[in-house]
């Protein structure tokens, strides 16, 4: 196996392998067989200091260099949130001004921040609805239990089913139809 290759490496994955202690250089022979040539060549560029270190390991993600759950679950949600930004700023950039502006608009009401925080969760379909509690897998009717025929999602929980309209219309807002 390759170090490139997916699955996690074996021990002697370590740097310590493929340094010739002696004459504190490279073992080419050795990294190119466990790296892609492309890989091997960028390592065996690194200059090796004379100075001997012990190998260990460090997580490269929290000043410590000791791995932790948190710092692990802190990475994957960088992870996610770039990943989310660079699917939002592909194709639809003549509207993320607006996006933006809408956001801006929203943190700037004066109203409880319950309400804020819920109008957020409608907003990126967050709210624990059939449909999405389906689409994690859970073992919900994801229908609407209140007119039984549509997919419960915000939009339809909050405007399109019939009930939740006649709700809106008997309130002392006035909504139009």
């Amino acid at each position: 196996m390759r170090a490139g290759d997916f699955g996690a490496p074996s021990e002697d994955f370590r740097v310590a392998r493929f340094i010739d202690e002696a004459s504190v250089s490279w073992k080419v022979v050795a990294m190119k067989r466990s790296f892609q040539p492309e890989e091997a060549n960028v390592i065996l560029q690194i200059p090796l200091g004379r100075q001997h270190y012990e190998d260990k390991l460090i997580w490269n993600f929290n000043s410590c260099g000791i791995y932790s759950v948190k710092s692990g679950y802190l990475l994957a949600r960088s992870f996610y949130a770039d990943a989310h930004s660079r699917n939002a700023a592909q194709g639809e950039s003549s509207t993320r001004g607006l996006i933006s502006s809408h956001w801006q608009n929203l943190w700037k009401l004066e109203v409880p921040r319950k309400l804020l925080l819920f109008l957020w969760r409608c907003s990126n379909e967050i709210l624990a609805v059939g449909s999405m509690l389906r689409s994690r897998h859970l073992p919900v009717d994801p229908g609407c239990p209140l007119c039984n025929s549509d997919l419960e999602t915000p939009i339809h929980l909050f405007g399109a089913c019939f009930f939740a309209r006649q709700v809106w219309y008997s309130s002392n807002l006035q909504v139009d139809s």
